[in-house]
């Protein structure tokens, strides 16, 4: 977009029960900043009391703090019929009068049912009145199973010209989400936490932009991620502007915007040195929608994000398939010379194939890692099993990345591995994290940042806590969108020289592949 309409969808004014003091902007003030900053011209709200104190208190809290300022829309959130709230006439008709024109329910959050019985009789006043409700499922990681489609379908069919606008639903979403919209004309996603590869584009191609609705989950969600994936997905400008904001527009019934648009944020800019991803999967996976996982639609979206190289990984040697899993990233670096680095994956249930495969992987096929999916594998990192692959790394100097718990004794006993933590940049700054508090004591364990959740403030609390020198970005692509990724560091309150670092100079180094690219 050459000049911002963007609207955030998704937006909470003020502080939660459960906070950590990371920065994030908690005030009208703060808020306003921050939108300047990131190039985000008008929000939709609520309030943090709403959700965590009552819903009465909370919405006029907002009212309030929001008065006579243009660029924040007020979004009400809304309690079944049962007496904490006016009778749902009234309470809309109060909606209308104070200029509230979007309702949000969070039946997970405050425990209520999603059902006719529960909420029919709200949501038949809403829908005469054309106030669009947001349906908050609470979820927080991608593999949760909180949303109830049945019933929210069930509601979609019952009331037609009700636009219903399904927050913060995740990358395993389409499975779900995209036979409904074949269906349904009033169901709407909004796209804080959506982030399947080239996903926006994806659900353009297929139903049209007027689906998708742009969200930060600001303060409390990084609001990087999101814009990045907005501005870089393969979208035109018409569909980055409808997808940016228009569509909310018209989902309110506002007509234009109260504010002049003003030039796109350069937080966004995408940075003049090369990047390394070094997290990366090749193939489609059983555990969720995967879109664009052939080696050539990863080109594509390196190429369109400046991503010099990535580490590759493929899914079916995560699954059972360990020679064939790579094989086919071998294939992939074949195919495309210096865009691909290779983790040979090991699985430790085949503990005496193990150290062949590896001397074939580097000594053959110039792979430059070793990757352990614990999870998957069922069988923990410590474990005996693991251990020729943890010998190999330690003669050779490699790095490990490990999805899965990485132990003081390992790191003391292979001192030459470099072991990489998988998903890091997952971790919300409450409670210390395990990884982080073993950087402290031991030069050998570094962060990988893939994660699905991304809490803003946190790459700064690493950063802080053990040092740029230490991080290392990855996507998780094609799970999750690179761009989307990326948007974490490149929006971050750090220096460019940390980004650097992070995005490229560390992983390099790890890989030791300026001397072999």
């Amino acid at each position: 977009m050459k000049q911002s309409s963007l609207f955030d969808a998704n937006c909470m004014l003020g502080r939660r029960s459960i906070h950590t003091p990371l920065g994030q902007p908690l005030t009208v003030t703060e808020l306003l900043a921050e939108m300047d900053r990131l190039g985000i011209g008008e929000a939709l709200v609520f309030h943090a009391m709403a959700l965590d104190g009552h819903p009465a208190e909370g919405n006029e809290r907002l009212l309030r703090e929001i008065a006579g300022q243009a660029r924040l829309h007020p979004c009400w959130v809304l309690l079944p019929t049962c007496g904490e709230m006016p009778p749902p006439a009234q309470l809309v008709a109060t909606m209308k009068r104070r200029g509230v024109r979007a309702a949000r329910m969070c039946p997970v959050r405050h425990r209520y049912r999603f059902t006719q019985e529960n909420v029919g009789d709200l949501l038949a006043q809403l829908e005469k009145a054309r106030i669009p409700v947001f349906a908050d499922f609470d979820v927080v990681r991608w593999s949760e199973e909180k949303t109830d489609w049945r019933s929210l379908v069930e509601l979609c069919g019952r009331y037609p010209k009700l636009p219903f606008v399904v927050v913060g639903e995740g990358f395993g979403a389409p499975r779900r989400i995209f036979p409904f919209w074949r269906r349904h004309d009033n169901l709407y996603l909004e796209t804080s936490y959506y982030q399947p590869h080239q996903g926006l584009s994806d659900v353009t191609r297929r139903f049209g932009p007027e689906r998708l609705l742009f969200g930060t989950g600001l303060p409390y969600k990084a609001p990087g991620p999101p814009l990045m994936q907005l501005r870089y997905d393969f979208l035109d400008d018409g569909e980055r502007t409808a997808i940016g904001g228009n569509n909310l527009r018209r989902v309110l019934g506002l007509a234009r915007s109260p504010i002049r648009p003003f030039p796109p944020s350069r937080v966004a800019d995408l940075p003049g040195h090369p990047i390394l991803d070094a997290h990366v999967h090749l193939g489609t996976w059983f555990s969720s929608y995967v879109n664009a996982g052939d080696a050539e639609r990863l080109v594509r979206s390196m190429d369109r994000l400046r991503i010099q190289a990535m580490a590759l990984i493929a899914f079916d040697s995560i699954a059972a398939d360990m020679r064939g899993g790579n094989d086919r990233v071998f294939a992939a670096m074949q195919k495309y010379p210096g865009r691909f680095l290779g983790y040979a994956t090991v699985d430790p249930n085949e503990p005496k194939a193990m150290a062949r495969e590896l001397e074939r992987c580097f000594d053959k096929l110039g792979f430059h890692a070793i990757k352990f999916h614990c999870e998957t594998h069922g069988v923990p990192a410590d474990h005996d099993h693991y251990r020729p692959a943890l010998e190999f790394a330690n003669e050779h100097g490699l790095a490990v990345l490990i999805h899965g718990r990485i132990t003081e004794k390992m790191l003391v006993e292979f001192p030459r591995a470099q072991f990489l933590s998988a998903h890091v940049g997952g971790w919300d700054g409450r409670e210390p994290h395990y990884a982080v508090e073993l950087a402290k004591r031991h030069p050998n364990i570094h962060m990988e940042l893939c994660a699905s959740t991304v809490y803003n403030g946190v790459l700064e609390k690493l950063v802080e806590e053990v040092g740029p020198d230490r991080i290392v970005h990855g996507s998780d692509a094609p799970l999750m969108d690179p761009g989307y990724q990326l948007g974490r560091v490149l929006a971050a309150r750090i220096s460019a020289r940390d980004k650097k670092k992070i995005l490229f100079d560390n992983a390099a180094k790890l890989f030791r592949w300026n001397q072999r690219a």
